[in-house]
């Protein structure tokens, strides 16, 4: 995934009585940089991919189900709100919320007979998130050209659900991918004022579920 992003801190540490903090030149486009709470909106044009497998085991339905849906959210708008802390790390609170398109495609094989039969259909997605995360900047030289280069990591819980909208449907219209996720996070940022910063960063998230709604029925994802 490929993000753009933009902050601003808006909290600052107090100078009064501090001498070796008078001397800062408060116009240096780094001086509030990853220090104090801050607030980001993200904009992640990212590429989905779904599945979800069903285990029947009752009397005269004894079975497999493989949903799958594979499509892109362009984009999927997020909120970040959080603190750094002396140039080397930030934690943040995170919410986002995207609808995409793409294909859903379901594929049910009978164990009793042997029976297999697969269908396609197009499908719209949604997907909405509530996480914890946290950002490192390993590098401090300011004349370095690595500052502003980081690593994060995210977790938390996704909502995520495709909705067929061709005219021919399967059982259900619609699938559910609830899942506990991880992401991580490379980027890196420019500050262009004294409070505003602007970057790109690529992030990978992964997630996973299992659930039993009775004896005979389980379904299991990533």
């Amino acid at each position: 995934r490929t993000l753009l992003f933009a902050s601003f801190p808006f909290a600052q540490l107090d100078q009064t009585g501090n001498e070796t903090k008078s001397t800062v030149d408060k116009t240096d486009y780094y001086y509030h940089a990853h220090d104090g709470m801050y607030f980001a909106t993200v904009f992640t044009f990212a590429y989905e991919s779904l599945s979800k497998h069903y285990e029947r085991e009752s009397w005269g339905d004894e079975g497999t189900d493989d949903i799958s849906f594979k499509g892109w959210i362009p984009p999927l708008i997020e909120a970040r709100l959080g603190a750094y802390y002396l140039n080397v790390a930030g934690i943040y609170g995170t919410f986002a919320f995207g609808l995409g398109t793409g294909d859903i495609e379901d594929t049910y094989r009978n164990k009793e007979d042997d029976y297999e039969r697969t269908e396609e259909a197009s499908a719209t997605t949604m997907r909405m998130l509530l996480g914890l995360g946290a950002d490192f900047y390993p590098f401090q030289d300011k004349e370095s050209l690595l500052y502003g280069l980081f690593f994060g990591l995210c977790a938390g819980f996704a909502f995520e659900a495709a909705e067929i909208t061709t005219e021919y449907h399967f059982q259900n219209s619609d699938e559910t991918f609830h899942n506990i996720f991880g992401r991580i996070e490379a980027g890196y940022d420019w500050w262009f004022c004294t409070r505003w910063r602007v970057g790109a960063s690529f992030n990978y998230t992964f997630g996973g579920f299992m659930h039993t709604e009775s004896p005979n029925y389980d379904y299991s994802g990533s």
